[in-house]
């Protein structure tokens, strides 16, 4: 039986029940409809829970479903639920649904892992623009206005949607709307959906790092931008702009920071209606800012020169932006700025996920399944 507390929680002896159901039982992963706490367990947490068990981790579970009896009702209850400076790893199961609200990890809430089933069936989504920031008891900065924001360390996004759909609503330049802020180290993303139109992405300070792995981020202006290090390793990254101009990476790496935003194996898409040669690489938010593409496909709605310098000159000798090897109709390599580089051979196979991100491999660590 499912042990609850007076406010229809689960409390620790049925996580133990809960945890105890995933290692002794076998279902199938089940892509669309509500799934039970025990199922979802069962299916897709089994191999992430036998290995944090294995590493002498002892994962607290915690659900958010509208329809399991006891479960969190919002992500937002369950981060809440999670004991501040735990040590303990925390798995947040998200049965399939749309839940709506901004959700915030404080920087005191470490080793959260927020879990899915299948990332199009479980969404977080908010409608915020940055522009209505500080209204009507809102918050006040527009870092805190994104979907899902981040501060803690060690975080996992496992198979989710994390959108802000305001964005969508808008084809207009100047729409700034957020869907993940990053502001806390160590950030693994693994099979999620990053979906916006402006700012979809922000790195909020130099320290973050994060890692995305088998990832769709979609924007249309500066959409992955700000001053933290982010690798993204065979991602979609798709412009969804229906206009005559984009810019992907929007980097303000700090000049003593040697990366900021690099992809490796990634496909750069686009609707069928992005004119060709509209969209840029990128274009440095601040004098350093730094992006590399590494045996990256590029689509048509590339632009030949590659990258934009903000129409401020000063700034080419200083922006550090780099590709080898981009192949597809959008690698018109002859025809790129001539202040961005072609790195050798030689120079890409020094850029690793360990000289990225830093050693520990902590990318690749067992709450991340890996």
């Amino acid at each position: 039986m499912r042990s609850l507390n007076s406010d229809g929680k689960v409390t620790a002896a049925s996580a133990v029940i809960l945890l105890a159901l995933s290692l002794t039982a076998s279902f199938p992963r089940c892509n669309a409809g509500p799934l039970s706490m025990a199922r979802q367990l069962a299916g897709a947490t089994v191999a992430k829970a036998s290995r944090a068990a294995t590493a002498g981790l002892s994962p607290a579970v915690y659900t958010v479903s509208y329809t399991a009896t006891g479960a969190y009702r919002s992500v937002q209850a369950a981060v809440n639920a999670v004991p501040a400076n735990n040590k303990r790893p925390a798995i947040i199961h998200i049965d399939p649904g749309s839940y709506s609200g901004l959700v915030v990890i404080p920087a005191d809430k470490p080793y959260i892992t927020l879990q899915g089933t299948n990332a199009r069936n479980t969404v977080l989504t908010d409608n915020l623009p940055v522009r209505d920031a500080g209204k009507n008891g809102l918050p006040h900065e527009f870092m805190n206005t994104a979907t899902l924001c981040i501060y803690a360390s060690n975080t996992t996004l496992d198979h989710i949607t994390i959108q802000n759909a305001y964005v969508q609503k808008s084809n207009v330049n100047g729409n700034q709307a957020l869907a993940v802020t990053v502001g806390g180290d160590k950030l693994v993303v693994d099979h999620c959906r990053i979906l916006a139109f402006q700012d979809t992405l922000y790195f909020s300070h130099p320290d973050p790092r994060a890692y995305f792995s088998h990832c769709l981020i979609t924007g249309a202006v500066d959409y992955i931008y700000g001053f933290g290090t982010g690798l993204f390793d065979h991602c979609t990254i798709r412009n969804v702009n229906k206009g005559h101009y984009g810019t992907i990476t929007a980097p303000s790496t700090p000049q003593n920071q040697r990366f900021g935003f690099v992809f490796m194996h990634c496909r750069l898409t686009s609707l069928k209606s992005t004119p060709a040669g509209s969209v840029y690489l990128g274009r440095p938010w601040r004098p350093y800012g730094s992006t590399i593409f590494i045996d990256c496909y590029m689509g048509k709605q590339i632009r030949p020169v590659g990258w934009s310098d903000w129409k401020k000159p000063k700034l080419r000798k200083t922006a550090r932006f780099a590709e080898y090897n981009s192949r597809g109709p959008g690698a018109n390599v002859k025809s790129r700025a001539l202040w961005s580089r072609q790195l050798t051979k030689t120079q890409a196979q020094t850029i690793t996920a360990e000289t990225v991100l830093g050693p520990g491999n902590w990318w690749h660590r067992p709450m991340n399944g890996k």
